[in-house]
């Protein structure tokens, strides 16, 4: 008798490495951690803060990495800094929908998708929930 084999479209889907690990929901509050320690922050102290021994573990490298793609923090060396946008967010007692429409729009295989451009790297609209 022969053996079935699991096609293809039945192994399970991962997200595209050009599209940033953890949704904007979770940067968001990745960076009102950031906020309680303050606008400057040492991998260190956000580290203590976390919980986390390393700056290397996939929990931390995902959620930095997403949020300097949604455009929230950016990193010199080992220091953390809030953007002027994460600053505008946290401001706001609920982001507004047009403040999460710039966040959704700052990751660069995002933006290289929307009109007026020749490369559509948009994921297909049922993995829309996982950006929100």
């Amino acid at each position: 008798m022969a053996k079935h084999q699991l096609s293809d479209a039945n192994a399970p889907r991962r997200r595209s490495a050009l599209y940033p690990s953890v949704s904007i929901m979770e940067s968001l509050r990745f960076t009102t951690l950031i906020a309680s320690i303050g606008p400057e922050v040492s991998y260190e102290a956000l580290l203590e803060k976390m919980g986390i021994s390393s700056h290397t573990t996939r929990n931390f490298a995902f959620r930095l990495g997403s949020s300097k793609q949604y455009g929230l923090v950016t990193a010199d060396g080992h220091t953390i800094l809030l953007t002027d946008l994460a600053k505008e967010v946290l401001a706001q007692a609920e982001p507004s929908r047009s403040v999460l429409l710039t966040l959704f729009r700052n990751p660069p295989s995002i933006s290289s998708s929307l009109p007026g451009t020749s490369i559509r790297f948009f994921p297909p609209k049922q993995n829309w929930p996982l950006f929100w």
